[in-house]
């Protein structure tokens, strides 16, 4: 069997655990993953049928001298072993953060038989130094082949390096069960703004707009660095719900079996967990205008877009929602039923990678 090397610091998230199963029937799969595997999302079982898993783990920073020098070291001897020795025809990088992974493989890994993967062509600003940018800009000019975890980001990757090959699919739905669904009554709806939070995800506006709606109900879930300020802000309001701690996955299926709609008031955004839950659970999404929300959310048919940034436009677009009769809110339930049918035959790994590969 032909062999593949997968090698992440990401891992694994909803993309490994989908990507890696589909493949393991073609290939004799070895994962690399360098991250703490205390700190990973998923168990181990998650990624069934895998050759084998070596792990890096390193309590250190990425710009720590001492996880760089160990670093070089975990990654000269993967080469050795599992690339140089053995020379599999697949091997997947997956674009990290590790300074030393990321400058031993332009050096190290072949470009003929290499596929980056990249979630993040499109950064949110700040993000990376720019020193992570220059490296970013060498791995995309030095290899030919990549991989993309959503349309937008693989057509945005085309626009600038558009001799390069690349292929794409969506992320994955995420699910976190069967839910038992709660609706509300009209004029009494729960809105869910949920996530790790950070300034581009624009709660102040959320915050500020749920203060102008009458009888709804608004819930806040999520990890937070600068709770304080948004604490500020919120004051004394009624008809909020905080919740600001990282939240488990037995916990996350519980806020949105109550939602009635998901809110992502965001600045920018390039993929959204979030959204992919609300998906998965035909829950009605009330999005900001921006290009990845306006790819996947319909207006006034799977959900409603307001202007981005524009508080007043948040405000109607609450208000109507809050009091769209019910027969019309089913409506919305349907549509996205339908539009989770769509999205997720754009999910096959497997597919694409074989039409990229020229089998099909």
């Amino acid at each position: 069997m032909r062999k593949c090397i997968y090698i992440t610091d990401d891992g694994w998230w909803d993309t490994d655990i989908t990507i890696l199963p589909q493949i393991v029937n073609d290939y004799e799969v070895t994962v690399v993953v360098a991250e703490n595997i205390n700190q990973l999302k998923y168990d181990e079982k998650n990624i069934s049928g895998v050759q084998d898993i070596i792990r890096f783990e390193t309590k250190y920073s990425n710009r720590n001298f001492r996880k760089i020098v160990k670093s070089i070291s975990f990654f000269s001897r993967i080469y050795r072993k599992y690339i140089k020795s053995k020379k599999p025809p697949l091997i997947f990088f997956i674009k990290e953060n590790n300074i030393a992974f990321l400058l031993l493989s332009l050096f190290l890994l072949p470009k003929q038989h290499t596929i980056i993967g990249i979630h993040d062509f499109l950064i949110h600003k700040g993000k990376y130094s720019a020193f992570y940018d220059f490296i970013f800009k060498l791995l995309y000019k030095r290899f030919e082949k990549f991989l993309f975890f959503s349309e937008n980001q693989y057509r945005s990757f085309n626009k600038g390096y558009p001799t390069k090959r690349g292929f794409y699919i969506n992320m994955p739905l995420k699910s976190f069960g069967a839910i038992t669904k709660t609706t509300h009554k009209v004029g009494c709806r729960k809105f869910l703004f949920f996530g790790f939070i950070q300034d581009y995800k624009r709660l102040d506006l959320f915050i500020h707009a749920a203060k102008q709606i009458g009888n709804a109900q608004f819930v806040i879930a999520g990890a937070c660095n600068e709770w304080e300020k948004y604490e500020k802000i919120i004051g004394q309001m009624d008809n909020l719900q905080c919740n600001i701690h990282f939240l488990k996955n037995d916990e996350i299926i519980l806020y949105f079996q109550e939602a009635d709609y998901l809110v992502l008031p965001y600045d920018e955004s390039t993929q959204s967990g979030p959204l992919l839950i609300a998906y998965n659970y035909n829950i009605p999404v009330i999005a900001s205008d921006i290009e990845l929300f306006k790819t996947m959310v319909c207006d006034k048919q799977n959900g409603f877009l307001f202007e981005k940034g524009n508080l007043s436009s948040l405000i109607k677009i609450l208000d109507d929602a809050n009091n769209l009769p019910e027969s019309q809110y089913q409506l919305l339930v349907k549509n996205m039923s339908k539009r989770k049918e769509q999205y997720q035959s754009t999910t096959n790994f497997k597919l694409a990678l074989d039409t990229f590969l020229g089998k099909r």
